[in-house]
C-alpha cells in the first residue's frame, strides 16, 4: 500500500473491493511499524503487531471497515512473534 516517500513505517489499510477504496486504519511512521494484520473471526477486530510499545500484539476494534475505537494492547511486550492465527474456536 503507498507510504510518504519519507515514511519507513508500515501502516494497515482496510480494502473495501465493492467501491475500490482503500483506508489507512493503523498509521505507521518513521519508527513505528505494523505488521501482519488479521481480522478476527467474527470480523470485529483487527489484530497486529506493532512495535509502538516495545514489539507486541494489538487490538484495533472495527465496524464496516473503521475503526470504532483506539487500538488496545492485548500483549504489548510479547516480543515479536511469528505468524498470527486463529484456531477453530477463534481463540
Amino acid at each position: 500500500m503507498p507510504r510518504e516517500a519519507n515514511s519507513r513505517g508500515r501502516s494497515v489499510y482496510v480494502l473495501d473491493l465493492t467501491k475500490e477504496l482503500e483506508t489507512e486504519v493503523v498509521q505507521g511512521t518513521d519508527v513505528v511499524n505494523n505488521e501482519q494484520p488479521l481480522w478476527t473471526p467474527r470480523g470485529d477486530a483487527l489484530i497486529y503487531l506493532t512495535n509502538r510499545a516495545g514489539f507486541g500484539v494489538w487490538s484495533l476494534p472495527m465496524n464496516e471497515g473503521k475503526a470504532t475505537s483506539a487500538p488496545r494492547a492485548v500483549r504489548p511486550q510479547s516480543g515479536h512473534v511469528g505468524l498470527l492465527g486463529f484456531n477453530e474456536s477463534g481463540a
